[in-house]
């Protein structure tokens, strides 16, 4: 995963929801919702509609090399 997206999954992982997301990393709604889109598909979040994302990989795992943040 991209660093934007550990970010992302990160905060999905402490119960925020997007806009709590974009709101906490000033990025667009839009494109926390793609990043959200983006790790649903590589397995590692799980989104129910109305309800908060969760999860589903150990972060240890998905860690970009390098990650500062």
């Amino acid at each position: 995963v991209s660093n934007a997206q550990y970010r992302v999954l990160r905060l999905i992982k402490q119960g925020n929801s997007i806009s709590e997301i974009s709101d906490e990393l000033g990025l667009n709604y839009y494109t926390v919702r793609e990043h959200v889109r983006n790790l649903r598909d590589l397995g590692h979040v799980k989104t129910a509609r109305g309800r908060r994302s969760e999860v589903l990989v150990d972060l240890r795992r998905v860690r970009p090399a390098g990650f500062k943040g």
